[in-house]
């Protein structure tokens, strides 16, 4: 990929604990991921994860495991979704349809709202659970609606805005990530 041209890829991990990887169906384990960053870094290319947390079964301890392993991957960026859209069709989906108890949904009102799950057991402090553990590691791209001006959606981020304006190209995650460095030279 790196001789093709490739200078970014965004992996969506989402989650860093092998259990919960097996709950999601994924086939790949906590070694593989670091390996995985280990590779891309090796040869020149920044690498960003993505993780969906608060799926069904998300503990205190899976959500520590989580950002322990990402961390220790080194990765440039980390995006961080809190709640997991549900598709109409996907294992959830109908994991949820079978299940007698409904907690964990949230939107779905109207027919034309998504609809997202959130593990009821982690979710009175996820948010706050989820600030302490990435601390003021700046690779992570974390929304925490009690903190807006964190926001790094895509939608309407001036700061992005203005750097596409003035001739930024790449995945919208890179860009933000080298003006993130930029900053940082610019106040050392």
């Amino acid at each position: 990929m790196h001789r093709a041209g490739c200078v970014g890829i965004n992996f969506g991990v989402d989650s860093g604990d092998k259990e919960m990887l097996r709950r999601l169906g994924r086939n790949f384990t906590p070694s593989d991921i670091k390996e995985t960053v280990r590779i891309c870094r090796q040869e020149g290319i920044a690498v960003m994860l993505d993780l969906l947390i608060g799926a069904p079964g998300e503990t205190k301890e899976s959500l520590k495991r989580t950002i322990e392993t990402v961390k220790q991957s080194e990765p440039d960026c980390v995006g961080v979704a809190v709640g997991v859209r549900v598709y109409p069709g996907t294992p959830l989906a109908k994991w949820l349809e079978s299940s007698p108890e409904r907690n964990g949904l949230i939107g779905g009102n109207d027919p034309f709202e998504p609809i997202f799950f959130l593990e009821p057991n982690v979710a009175p402090f996820v948010f706050e659970f989820l600030d302490q553990l990435i601390g003021g590691d700046q690779r992570f791209f974390f929304f925490d609606p009690s903190r807006p001006e964190r926001d790094y959606n895509y939608n309407a981020n001036e700061r992005l805005i203005e750097a596409i304006q003035c001739g930024y190209r790449g995945a919208y995650w890179d860009i933000l990530r080298r003006l993130r460095t930029e900053d940082q030279k610019v106040s050392g």
